[in-house]
């Protein structure tokens, strides 16, 4: 320590435009007020989850892919209904509450029956086709300019 703040002053105001941590936010009060940010829109639900300032920060693109397949939701879809964004919401919470304990449990490998494992094996780019756990065909589509499994 330099006697300077070792924190950039400029990052804390990039950090507070942030949205609400998404696992944090899906485990609090039945998810209504993320269910409600995410019913009923016209943005496409991928864009929405991807954008770390809207509903919630911390989703990338294979744990929105992930959610999405889980959910039986197109990334393009847009309008949810709120029982949709209810099972979503759901979803967002098991994958990243998931990950996070095989991450503290040192396991090396996400749940097998997971699209991860799949989504780069069969290339997981537009116009590619790959077999999830149970042998059903996944495809990939460009949404919001990600690949993105269907």
């Amino acid at each position: 320590y330099n006697g300077q703040s070792p924190i950039d002053e400029d990052c804390i105001s990039a950090f507070q435009e942030l949205a609400p941590d998404a696992l944090a936010a899906s485990a609090h009060d039945s998810n209504s007020g993320i269910v409600n940010k995410i019913a009923n829109q016209k943005k496409v639900i991928k864009a929405i989850l991807l954008d770390q300032r809207q509903v919630i920060s911390g989703v990338g693109n294979w744990v929105a892919d992930e959610v999405l397949y889980r959910s039986r939701l197109h990334p393009d879809q847009s309008f949810l209904t709120v029982s949709e964004a209810t099972k979503l919401v759901s979803e967002i919470h098991y994958v990243l509450s998931t990950a996070v304990k095989c991450l503290n449990d040192g396991e090396e490998q996400l749940p097998e029956q997971w699209l991860f494992h799949r989504r780069w094996r069969g290339g997981g780019s537009k116009g590619t086709n790959s077999k999830d756990f149970n042998g059903k065909t996944i495809s990939f589509v460009k949404s919001g300019g990600r690949s993105s499994a269907i």
